[in-house]
């Protein structure tokens, strides 16, 4: 996310305090149409620092779209694996245009599609993992907040947010 500050807040801060404030307590559902309604009155008026914001989301966006098109993957129930205008990702934010890609290319994109897959899987493994220890410990708590802060000691010290950040690492 762009670091955006509007006063002595920054993007980040208003988008988690909007978050926390447009839901509803009853139903514990947020609206997104009334968090952007917020954030844009949030931004106000001042257009350079929303056209900025704006330029690097666009970009962003752009280049995601754009891989997403030039990638191989599934089509129709089949793996497309070649196309002249596919590009594969090497890691690192690099690719390569896979009609040309040398033999070490194509190595360097099976490992960074090995390591994707065993990050994707790993990450996966352990949410499920902690999901069924959860669940397994649940008792008689009547959400899953109880759950961490009861059975598993959870406290406001064990907030971090770890930023993975917008940027594909493809």
């Amino acid at each position: 996310m762009v670091m955006l500050l509007h006063g002595a807040e920054t993007l980040e801060a208003a988008v988690d305090r909007i978050y926390r404030e447009q839901t509803d307590q009853a139903s514990n559902v947020v609206r997104d149409r009334d968090v952007v309604a917020a954030l844009e009155e949030w931004l106000g008026d001042d257009r350079s620092r929303v056209t900025k914001t704006v330029l690097v989301s666009v970009a962003r966006q752009a280049k995601n779209a754009y891989l997403k098109q030039r990638r191989p993957r599934m089509i129709a129930g089949q793996l497309a694996l070649f196309q002249p205008h596919y590009l594969i990702p090497l890691g690192k934010g690099r690719h390569a245009w896979l009609d040309h890609a040398t033999r070490e290319q194509v190595l360097e994109w099976k490992a960074a599609e090995v390591a994707a897959f065993g990050h994707t899987r790993a990450t996966y493994d352990e949410k499920i993992r902690q999901i069924d220890e959860r669940l397994d410990r649940w008792g008689s708590h009547a959400t899953f907040g109880q759950v961490e802060r009861v059975v598993f000691g959870w406290t406001e010290a064990d907030m971090s947010y770890a930023d993975d950040d917008d940027e594909d690492e493809e």
